[in-house]
């Protein structure tokens, strides 16, 4: 998976080393509350927390166990049947994303290699290139895989919700 540093370059929204290396530099300093924010993203006034996120989650959680209650075995098969075609779709669509973004991380490792940043900046470079070879490891394999459940593993499943 991408750091807060690597998420520009996997999708393809940073591709030069300067806005890369901007990026970055949010990991020190006083802007290590920023680190995974753009790097183009206003420095505020007043850091505020927010739950909004949480909120959302909570609420369709809820909705989530109102729709469960009501399902017979047929509709338990059939939502089983369709996450799993779902799944596949996005397994499909994941491989294809997983290339292009290895395409995204090489060239950026390479540019970062062949960077030659003054001797304050050593670190620098050495910290945005452990950022992009995890980001590879983690974004860019095949570690998934798809099983197709009966109904009552799904509805079992489901109930822990």
């Amino acid at each position: 998976m991408p750091t807060g540093y690597t998420h520009a370059v996997q999708e393809g929204k940073i591709t030069e080393l300067k806005p890369f290396a901007l990026q970055c530099a949010r990991a020190m300093g006083a802007l290590v509350m920023m680190r995974d924010d753009s790097y183009d993203t206003p420095i505020p006034d007043k850091f505020e927390p927010s739950t909004d996120y949480h909120d959302e989650k909570l609420k369709e959680a809820q909705a989530d166990i109102v729709m469960l209650a009501g399902l017979s075995p047929e509709d338990c098969q059939n939502k089983a049947d369709e996450e799993h075609s779902e799944a596949v779709e996005r397994w499909k669509k994941r491989k294809a994303e997983r290339l292009e973004q290895f395409k995204r991380y090489t060239a950026m490792i390479e540019k970062v290699r062949s960077w030659n940043p003054p001797q304050q900046l050593v670190s620098l470079k050495d910290f945005m290139l452990e950022q992009l070879n995890e980001s590879v490891k983690f974004d860019c394999g095949d570690r998934h895989v798809i099983v197709q459940m009966a109904w009552e593993a799904w509805n079992e499943r489901s109930e822990r919700i």
